[in-house]
């Protein structure tokens, strides 16, 4: 149980980090390649995050 929940938070903070470096390369007006690729990264990882949060959900039922 205990290794479900650090993946959860794991990946809370991952998506966490990947909004923030969003921000700063809008900011700075990066190129466009390159917000979409970050953007790409963000939804697989909320995604994942998801799942992993109906996992322990399950488990936790």
């Amino acid at each position: 149980m205990k290794a479900e929940i650090k993946q959860v938070t794991k990946s809370a903070k991952k998506v966490e980090s990947l909004k923030s470096k969003l921000k700063k390369a809008k900011k700075k007006d990066a190129k466009k390649i390159k917000i979409k690729k970050m953007k790409s990264k963000l939804s697989a990882s909320v995604k994942r995050l998801k799942n992993k949060k109906a996992k322990l959900r399950k488990a936790l039922k």
